[in-house]
């Protein structure tokens, strides 16, 4: 049986300035990083061909216990990062209020200063760019307020490319073409120099997101005359099941590789990607090897009450392998050459429609819309055939051009049995070049709710932890 998904590549009009790509990175979950652990995660973001972290943080005194030590790790990350060769950008978590002291522009620009001459800043016409989460829907922080930040910043001689992430601008401009919620942006933030699309993920609906918001914003950045840069994000899913949080997931069965195809081939080139997330496990669209068990490894976290039950032995890393590709071939105008046999390859562990015993009445908001499915991404040095069996769907195959990136997606079946295991060959030449098998089975039910993919590769590369 034979079953290929070609993905449709939707072009977008516009040019690039720059090439540089970033990940968002949660300080949160860094509190055991020491000044290695911090290089090791570094070195690892570089060979996917990144740039920088975007550093994501929360105003420290907003929940208890107080949250200070972020900044201090903030110190290490650049300490690292001018070591590494790596760039850094602070992106202030604007979803909170001002609370007892952060954030207030006096703070903000102190941190900004404390790094403002470090060769790991990322900067934009020679400006330092700070970008947010957030930020438009706390009254105190008004286009008033990121001006007087920028007039200090300029006070000082460490003038900065303010290029906000403001959420419900990216979230309007979905249900419309863009262009309103673009214009409507420029003329309410004049203090603003570029912008972040944070929404990454399509709302609501069940199809992948186009260029045309990107397209829309990037163009009232030009029109008004604005000096910063445009910041389109990609994100590989979004799921999220917190007991005491909504729980929600995004339509992501293809999100990953058709938005990085976007971003690589068509005529829209915006003037950086970031990338969400490096480490985000709570939303599972982390990028990064998932954290030691160890209490005393230096990546260790605390996961947040029942974030365990969907990411634990949940690997994402060969999603790195997609990446990789599609940024260097977004860097290079040219598409990268195969060297390896690789076929990435993700996966549910329950279908949309199971009944989870340990959730029974627990509703999660966009579950009708994946796919009950396992969904391949292959790229082979010759022409080969992959092969693919899920249970009692076996025999199912795709060619793979050599030297081309192929996708396809074999259902699952109707009988999940006590579950299945999907089980990849590359076959060439009448011989298998390689194979292997999913880390986790599919079982008909479940405990816990979990719409977050196992990530699995057959070949070389960024293998399973």
């Amino acid at each position: 049986m034979f079953s290929q998904y070609l993905v449709i590549l939707l072009s977008c009009a516009g040019y690039a300035y720059s090439k540089t790509a970033l990940a968002h990175f949660m300080v949160q979950s860094s509190y055991a990083y020491n000044l290695q652990q911090w290089k090791t995660d570094m070195a690892s973001a570089k060979q996917m061909n990144l740039d920088g972290f975007a550093l994501n943080w929360t105003p420290p005194d907003c929940q208890q216990p107080y949250l200070r030590w972020m900044a201090t790790q903030i110190d290490t990350a650049f300490q690292a990062a001018e070591q590494s060769g790596f760039l850094l950008t602070h992106s202030f978590d604007m979803s909170y209020s001002e609370c007892d002291y952060f954030w207030n522009t006096t703070y903000m620009s102190d941190i900004l200063n404390r790094h403002a001459k470090s060769s790991a800043n990322l900067r934009w016409n020679n400006k330092i760019v700070v970008t947010t989460f957030g930020g438009d829907s706390v009254q105190s922080y008004n286009d008033g307020f990121f001006q007087d930040l920028k007039d200090k910043m300029n006070y000082f001689g460490n003038p900065i490319s303010l290029t906000p992430g403001f959420n419900s601008f990216s979230e309007r401009a979905q249900s419309d073409n863009g262009i309103a919620e673009a214009q409507s942006l420029i003329s309410n933030y004049t203090s603003l120099d570029g912008f972040l699309n944070w929404q990454a993920w399509p709302l609501q609906k069940r199809q992948n997101l186009t260029c045309q918001v990107d397209e829309a914003f990037h163009s009232a950045l030009k029109t008004g005359k604005k000096t910063g840069p445009y910041i389109m994000a990609i994100s590989p899913w979004q799921f999220k099941n917190i007991p005491s949080s909504t729980s929600w997931l995004s339509y992501s069965d293809t999100l990953f590789p058709d938005r990085l195809l976007n971003l690589a081939s068509s005529t829209f080139a915006p003037d950086m990607v970031e990338l969400i997330s490096w480490n985000d496990y709570g939303e599972s669209h982390y990028l990064r090897n998932l954290p030691s068990p160890s209490i005393s490894a230096t990546d260790y976290i605390t996961y947040a009450s029942g974030m365990q039950n969907y990411i634990l032995n949940m690997s994402h890393a060969p999603w790195r392998i997609l990446a990789k590709y599609y940024l260097g071939w977004w860097k290079t105008g040219a598409m990268p050459k195969a060297t390896m046999d690789q076929v990435v390859f993700w996966y549910r562990v329950h279908p949309r429609a199971a009944t989870c015993t340990g959730q029974l009445g627990q509703s999660i908001g966009g579950s009708a819309f994946p796919d009950d499915a396992v969904f391949l991404w292959a790229l082979v040095k010759e022409t080969s055939t992959i092969s693919v069996d899920v249970g009692a769907n076996k025999g199912w195959t795709f060619v793979a051009e050599g030297g081309k990136a192929t996708f396809s997606r074999v259902p699952f079946p109707g009988d999940l049995g006590a579950g299945v295991v999907p089980e990849v060959r590359i076959l060439r030449g009448g011989k298998t070049v390689a194979e292997g098998a999913g880390r986790l089975n599919i079982t008909a039910g479940c405990d816990w709710y979990n719409f977050n993919p196992v990530v699995n590769l057959v070949g070389e590369g960024v293998n399973r932890e």
